[in-house]
């Protein structure tokens, strides 16, 4: 079906989401709907049969009702829908294209099967493999289709039989229990209600079974169902979307006037209103840091680097960290154990001149978050490798030297030692 161009779409009314399979089909049979369904074709089945030549219009009746219910079956379950249809006349009401033509499929393989027990058990057998093989395909075809004489192109049915796989194997053999059933059934001189019961019971749960595996492959099958999950998700975020979009007006009416706190405020406050506050927070911060006046946006991202860092995402933390400090020369981040963690995750990833200006802010004197130990060293370190820091090394090397005095040793003494020579010779 898709293999071929024919995109099909359905239209649910539920915002229900995927269900286990086993799940649903527990919920399915243990249904009353479901049972007062069958029951109710059941004993009419019997009554039309037992009544002889006046139960013909009876029989006329119920068989295409019973297929349309079936049809009606397979949409509900196509369509994601975790209900049982319930008998009404609107939905039993026989007059329909579709499922005229689901028992138009049914009677056609019924009378070739009739015909070819006159011929052969071979092509008996024949007539009741294929029907069980390509039923299910052509009804699915008939259910997702616009135009059910689809169904009769084998470039759909394969198409479809291939999407559902191991689905449609279950289903096929599913089916394949019906006349065995039938057989075992009338071996043990069962009352023939309780046999048209549970042959009727089966069809309903094969047909739901069925349903489900086009609803869980519609992707693949190219079907379009609105209300599922994925498409539900699509429209809450373009609901998302316009709520961002006013609150990122009132943001920059509040940014021109001035009142940076005002519209630092109001972003976070949206943003704490979410449902996904992290996405919401991406979003806003994308848009934020492409303003000409980045304040609000630099302020939020100082926000955002806290957070990732607390949640063990240096990655993402580092990401906006180094977006603001190519667009805002002196962006700091909130802490010295911050900037450190940052900075070791950018000299790892070969931004040293970045990784150096993260550290830069915590490295005087008179700061009241001076760097620890690990972090002066590093920034001493980042310094020595690039030829054009080093004055800033020499300041690093004194400054260190000052500090820790006797706490140094080993390689970290000796590259202390090393820069403060340096800095000595020079004139």
């Amino acid at each position: 079906m898709a293999k071929n161009g024919a995109r099909v779409r359905i239209y649910a009314m539920t915002n229900d989401s995927d269900q286990g399979r086993l799940a649903d089909l527990l919920g399915f049979v243990t249904d009353m709907t479901t049972v007062i369904a069958a029951i109710s074709f059941s004993l009419g089945l019997w009554l039309s049969l037992s009544a002889g030549i006046l139960g013909l219009p009876l029989l006329l009746l119920l068989v295409p009702w019973f297929a349309k219910y079936l049809f009606v079956i397979l949409s509900f379950a196509a369509l994601g829908r975790p209900d049982v249809p319930v008998l009404s006349e609107e939905l039993i009401n026989p007059a329909q294209v579709r499922p005229l033509f689901i028992l138009f499929l049914i009677l056609s393989f019924g009378a070739a099967y009739w015909s070819a027990t006159r011929v052969s058990a071979g092509a008996e057998n024949a007539v009741l493999l294929s029907a069980i093989f390509l039923l299910p395909a052509m009804i699915s075809v008939v259910v997702i289709s616009d135009n059910p004489f689809r169904s009769l192109n084998p470039v759909n049915l394969a198409g479809l039989i291939w999407s559902l796989r191991l689905n449609y194997v279950g289903v096929a053999i599913a089916l394949g229990l019906l006349p065995a059933m039938l057989r075992g059934f009338t071996a043990l001189h069962l009352p023939t209600p309780i046999v048209i019961f549970v042959l009727l019971y089966w069809l309903l749960i094969v047909f739901r079974f069925l349903g489900h595996g086009l609803y869980l492959n519609r992707a693949e099958l190219g079907l379009q169902v609105i209300n599922a999950p994925e498409i539900a998700e699509a429209r809450t975020e373009r609901v998302a979307t316009t709520a961002h979009k006013a609150c990122l007006d009132e943001v920059h009416l509040y940014a021109s006037a001035g009142h940076h706190d005002r519209a630092y405020q109001t972003v976070c406050e949206h943003i704490h209103r979410q449902t996904d506050p992290a996405a919401t927070e991406a979003w806003f911060l994308e848009r934020l840091l492409a303003w000409e006046n980045t304040r609000v946006g630099v302020r939020l991202a100082r926000r955002a680097v806290s957070r990732l860092l607390a949640a063990n995402d240096a990655a993402t933390a580092w990401r906006w960290c180094e977006r603001c400090l190519r667009i805002a020369p002196g962006f700091s981040v909130k802490s010295s154990g911050e900037a450190l963690t940052l900075a070791i995750f950018a000299r790892q990833a070969g931004r040293k001149k970045l990784a150096y200006a993260v550290l830069q802010p915590f490295t005087h004197e008179t700061g009241e978050d001076f760097l620890a130990r690990d972090g002066m060293l590093l920034a001493l370190k980042i310094d020595t490798e690039d030829p054009a820091m080093l004055a800033e090394a020499k300041r690093l090397a004194q400054m260190i030297a000052r500090r820790l005095g006797d706490q140094l040793q080993g390689d970290d003494l000796a590259l202390v030692r090393t820069m403060r020579d340096v800095a000595a010779a020079d004139p």
